[in-house]
């Protein structure tokens, strides 16, 4: 977020959010049919850029302890650019998973054979894998972040088959 103008930092939270002007409409409970936002960011929409800002946070360090927990604490963690992070066992020599970040989403890659786990345990947790390519011979998994339905939607089947029955 380095020198990102309020206006960016809003098409980032819409772009994260999957919102479109009616939507937007919609939640802020507006009867026109359009939003203009090319006069100035309200302050709602600040307050809105300033939470999602700090949930993004909040989230990327839940994944990354989440995949901490998953390998183990022997496995080296480093930031080689902003937002991407490498995890490197101490053997075999020249493996990795990655995980980076960018906006509404993340991405899993790496050439551990460790990966096709990590990635089906992320899909039980994030089932939003949105693709599963592969480039250069390296796996790579994109998950988005956002939102894909109410808290029902999301959580009863993942009780249904994780929970411990009443």
């Amino acid at each position: 977020m380095v020198n990102q103008t309020i206006r960016q930092r809003f098409d980032q939270l819409r772009s994260a959010m999957s919102w479109s002007w009616a939507d937007i409409d919609r939640i802020t409970g507006r009867k026109f049919t359009r939003t203009n936002i090319s006069k100035g960011v309200p302050n709602w929409a600040r307050l809105a850029i300033n939470t999602h800002e700090s949930y993004q946070n909040i989230l990327r360090l839940h994944l990354l302890d989440s995949l901490r927990l998953r390998l183990g604490f022997e496995w080296s963690l480093t930031e080689r650019v902003p937002r991407e992070y490498t995890f490197i066992p101490p053997h075999p020599i020249g493996d990795y998973i990655t995980i980076s970040f960018s906006s509404g989403q993340f991405h899993l890659t790496g050439n551990s054979n460790l990966l096709p786990q990590v990635i089906e345990e992320f899909t039980l947790l994030h089932p939003s894998l949105k693709s599963n390519t592969i480039i250069n011979s390296l796996p790579i998994a994109t998950f988005l972040i956002h939102p894909n339905g109410s808290f029902e939607e999301v959580f009863t089947p993942y009780l249904a088959e994780h929970a411990i029955p009443a």
